[in-house]
């Protein structure tokens, strides 16, 4: 290969200025990738200086993958300083790459409960394709785009046998939810696609209402404690000799903690749908879910 075709193949996989590529060549000997680790060392250096400040990164996008089999799912979230970055290409693609290698990593594992990814574990993460660490990659767009770019809070579902997760990102990636499940009658992969169709409502349903709890088990009694003094209060402000209030509030509870719970909702885009109909109809479980909005 020609020197002008090594800088041009360098200057495409690394993004670097020309003379940087021609430089790197020169200082390595024009071995490629002896100056591709070069490049990216100077990067990761560069945009570490950059970031030395503890900026504002107000901007930032989400992400929601699973594998082919959904046995689990995670969610991705990046930040940086201006829309002007994290609408561009090569963030969209940075977001994308990370998720890979969060799915090639935790594909591995044969089990895991849902948790918060350490970043410091996530920074050292390599790709497959490249070998190149989620931290070098991370760097790389940072020096191009001139912005700090770093990784917010980034989540893996709960990975288990006759677990699956359903995913969902909003078109703006400015929201993200998953949603865990456990069949018990038969697993993922043997449920038609007319049927997953059906399924997929309740990921639709999670991510576009708010609820607080995903059964009627997980309604704390904090939260009871707190709406039966609201309504009381709101009822005696509305007439403060109302007798039996409290019989009045305890019997209106259920009705209020059905309005914020997953499973004893009508679907968003139809209401003669309910959440519960849906689980029923394919012996489905709610194990865990996960929303996050910008």
């Amino acid at each position: 290969m020609s020197n002008k075709e090594l800088i041009a193949k360098l200057r495409k996989e690394t993004l670097a200025p020309f003379s940087s590529c021609i430089k790197a060549l020169q200082e390595s000997n024009n071995n490629f990738e002896e100056a591709k680790k070069l490049l990216f060392k100077q990067s990761i250096l560069k945009a570490k200086s950059n970031n030395q400040g503890d900026s504002s990164l107000p901007e930032g996008r989400l992400l929601a993958v699973s594998p082919s089999d959904l046995s689990f799912g995670a969610i991705v979230h990046l930040r940086a300083q201006t829309d002007f970055v994290t609408n561009s290409q090569s963030f969209v693609n940075l977001q994308k790459e990370i998720g890979e290698i969060v799915l090639s990593e935790y594909s591995k594992k044969s089990e895991f409960p849902s948790f918060v990814i350490n970043q410091s574990e996530l920074l050292e993460l390599k790709s497959t394709t490249d070998n190149l660490s989620v931290e070098e990659k991370i760097a790389t767009v940072s020096s191009i785009t001139k912005e700090e770019i770093k990784l917010g809070e980034c989540w893996v579902s709960e990975k288990k046998e006759s677990y699956f997760t359903l995913s969902y990102t909003h078109y703006n990636a400015q929201l993200t939810a998953l949603l865990t499940l456990k069949a018990n009658s038969k697993s993922y992969s043997e449920f038609s696609e007319e049927e997953l169709k059906e399924i997929r409502k309740l990921i639709i349903h999670l991510a576009g209402t708010d609820s607080l709890f995903l059964t009627k088990e997980d309604v704390t009694q904090e939260w009871i404690s707190k709406e039966s003094e609201a309504l009381k209060e709101s009822m005696l402000k509305k007439n403060p000799s109302l007798k039996n209030v409290e019989q009045i509030v305890e019997k209106q509870i259920p009705k209020r903690a059905g309005e914020v719970t997953f499973t004893e909702q009508a679907f968003i885009l139809d209401s003669s749908t309910k959440m519960s109909s849906i689980l029923e109809k394919f012996d489905l479980t709610p194990i865990w879910a996960k929303k996050i909005a910008l």
